[in-house]
C-alpha cells in the first residue's frame, strides 16, 4: 500500500478496494485506489472531490446511508442493471456530469446533487 498527496487529497493505493472495475472510491476524504490502475487521472480525483464535498454537506453516515438505499432503488427501477443503477445515483449524477468542470467545485451550490434526484 502507498499513500500518495495527488491533486490535493490523499489516495491510497492498494490491491483490495474498490473491488471490481471501479478505479477509485472517497472514504472519510481518503481516496482508495487499486494499484492495478496505475496513478488516478485528474478527472478521476475531481470526481471523488466532488463525492468528498457531498459528504461533508450531509454527514459521512447519512452520505453512505442514502447512497446504498438510492442505489437499491435505482437498481429495482432498471430491473437488475447494475451499472445503469449506480450510475443514476444522484451522488454520481453530478460528479460524472462535473468531473472534467475545472472551476465546479469553488462555484458548486451546496446540496447540488438534490437536483439529480428528479432525473
Amino acid at each position: 500500500m502507498k499513500l500518495k498527496r495527488e491533486g490535493g487529497v490523499w489516495v491510497l493505493y492498494n490491491r483490495l478496494l474498490p473491488v471490481g472495475d471501479y478505479h477509485g472510491m472517497n472514504l472519510l476524504g481518503i481516496i482508495l485506489a487499486q494499484q492495478r490502475w496505475g496513478r488516478m487521472l485528474p478527472y478521476e480525483l475531481k470526481h471523488e472531490r466532488i463525492h468528498f464535498v457531498q459528504q461533508l454537506e450531509t454527514g459521512f453516515l447519512l452520505f453512505f446511508l442514502w447512497y446504498a438505499v438510492e442505489f437499491l432503488v435505482r437498481l429495482c427501477l432498471s430491473r437488475g442493471r447494475w451499472m445503469e443503477a449506480y450510475r443514476s445515483i444522484s451522488f454520481e449524477r453530478e460528479a460524472f456530469a462535473h468531473e472534467h468542470d475545472r472551476g465546479y467545485l469553488r462555484r458548486r451550490r451546496p446540496w447540488a446533487w438534490r437536483h439529480e434526484l428528479k432525473k
